[in-house]
């Protein structure tokens, strides 16, 4: 990365057109806005809360296509941190810990019902700090310039030519 380089910030659309674009990019690879994660994450847990409310009144079949759909809709959530994630120069590490210890959390007491309450009590302390970091580290501004996932999606070099 060049850091005498000079950088414009590309516009970007709309909330709706952050979320289609998420929904047609089944990818781990490239990078992803701040913009483009926290639309989705917000779009995410809006139809969670959604699921939640309609599901005891929806007869079975239906519940089981909500239940997908939420299924497809976590997968590309999980995608799109990913990418955030490649935006800030990390990789997928952190958002394979930080999502599978927050959903394990809310689990493990109907897996291990022997388990001391305590101990169910400190792993979700440690997932719900590590979710918070994982949050934190989405919440940082990109990268400037190309590494080693790509070209920026928000910073445009500006050559000496352009100006």
């Amino acid at each position: 990365m060049n850091t005498d380089a000079k950088y414009t910030t590309i516009q970007r659309d709309g909330m709706v057109d952050s979320i289609i674009e998420t929904l047609g990019n089944l990818t781990m690879h490239g990078r992803a806005r701040r913009s483009e994660f926290w639309w989705f994450f917000l779009s995410y847990y809006l139809y969670k809360i959604l699921d939640k409310l309609i599901d005891p009144f929806l007869p079975i079949g239906l519940s089981f296509v909500g239940s997908l759909f939420g299924l497809y809709l976590a997968l590309h959530l999980f995608f799109v941190t990913v990418r955030r994630l490649h935006d800030i120069g990390r990789n997928a590490t952190w958002a394979v810990w930080g999502w599978t210890l927050i959903n394990l959390s809310g689990y493990l007491p109907k897996i291990y019902p022997a388990v001391p309450e305590n101990l169910y009590y400190l792993f979700f302390d440690i997932s719900f700090c590590m979710f918070l970091y994982l949050l934190r580290l989405c919440a940082k501004d990109s990268d400037k310039g190309t590494n080693v996932y790509g070209a920026s999606p928000k910073y445009k070099e500006i050559n000496n030519n352009d100006i």
